[in-house]
């Protein structure tokens, strides 16, 4: 990918996280955070010294996310946002869950929101069914913190999960965001039904801290909630389609690039949940992204603590990816996620690109 090519910029900013959703690479199930998971906020001293203003000018948007961790961890989160909006016309997307900060601090940053700002309160139901998801979150706490940030002029999106337990809640959910005056409502086909080997799972545990299953969630039963990658998973996660397929990049499509929390300069969240976790780092593609990192001069040449983007876009690492695709040793990953006939992930991202 050239740098010119980049139009959205993904930045997790904190791998640290005051949930423990089940789905989540961060941790079992629900239960322990996964012990080799670095707890880390991303300097942004280093975002400001490799990330050049010119390269800023060209994004449309840059979107403060997390594969394992909420920016609202982040310390500087006011600072990240202002030194944005200093450098660039680029808008702002920000994903959390809500339950972090006081209502002081969401005014504060409803202030500085721009028109073309927005943040993304990730909320799973309404109060009896909101925590079954997003476990140690508050329902209460977020709905005050969503009305500070929508009262001092923000401008919100609710996002919505829809699962078995809470699919009679959309429609509900959506009119309470009206009424708080919510920019949008959103609802989200969820893609995580799948087990290790990519098939697919009616139902999926919830664990408490000593690995013991509390309950399990399940997907919507109402069709119009469903991925509509449930009826093409398991056809297109043989080992026969991983190797054949042709790889159709959502990122590369939508020219994104994504810096994880360590500050790891990744082309997608889906390569960035391979890093840490109980089942993806044992998994074969895990091992094929580190030999690729290694092949491109190791972790420290992609990491942006040590190297600047536009050095890192160019360089070796994101070549050797694109590359792997017409191999016999492509990378796993890309065509579970990216192969031409697999609409799981590529419906999950629908109305969020």
């Amino acid at each position: 990918m050239h740098i010119d090519g980049c139009r959205i910029l993904e930045i997790e900013l904190s791998t640290k996280c005051n949930a423990a959703c089940p789905q989540c690479s961060r941790n079992y199930y629900g239960g322990i955070t996964y012990p080799g998971l670095p707890l880390v906020n991303l300097s942004l001293k280093s975002l400001q010294k490799n990330i050049s203003n010119s390269f800023l000018e060209k994004l449309d948007e840059i979107a403060l996310v997390g594969t394992y961790g909420d920016p609202c961890m982040h310390t500087d989160l006011i600072s990240v946002v202002n030194w944005i909006q200093q450098s660039t016309n680029a808008s702002i997307r920000i994903s959390t869950n809500g339950s972090l900060r006081s209502k002081k601090f969401w005014s504060t940053l409803g202030n500085l929101m721009r028109e073309q700002d927005r943040v993304m309160f990730c909320i799973d139901g309404l109060k009896d069914t909101n925590h079954i998801y997003r476990r140690n979150t508050n329902f209460n706490k977020i709905i005050d913190n969503l009305s500070a940030f929508n009262n001092a002029g923000g401008r919100s999106i609710w996002t919505f999960i829809v699962f078995e337990h809470n699919e009679h809640q959309v429609d509900a959910a959506k009119k309470m965001s009206n009424e708080l005056s919510c920019h949008g409502f959103i609802h989200k086909k969820t893609n995580r039904f799948v087990n290790y080997t990519n098939e697919l799972v009616k139902k999926s545990p919830v664990m408490d801290n000593n690995s013991n299953i509390i309950y399990w969630l399940a997907p919507p039963k109402n069709k119009k909630y469903l991925n509509v990658g449930y009826q093409t998973q398991t056809q297109t996660q043989t080992k026969e389609y991983l190797k054949t397929t042709k790889i159709t990049c959502m990122v590369l499509k939508n020219k994104i690039v994504s810096i994880s929390g360590e500050g790891y300069v990744l082309p997608c969240g889906f390569l960035q949940d391979r890093l840490y976790g109980y089942e993806s780092e044992s998994h074969p593609d895990r091992k094929q992204l580190t030999e690729l990192i290694n092949k491109a001069g190791g972790f420290e040449a992609i990491n942006i603590n040590h190297n600047s983007i536009e050095n890192i876009i160019t360089g070796n690492f994101f070549n050797n990816i694109k590359e792997s695709w017409t191999n016999d040793n492509r990378l796993e990953r890309c065509a579970s996620k990216c192969g031409e006939d697999n609409n799981f992930s590529k419906t999950g991202l629908e109305n969020i690109i």
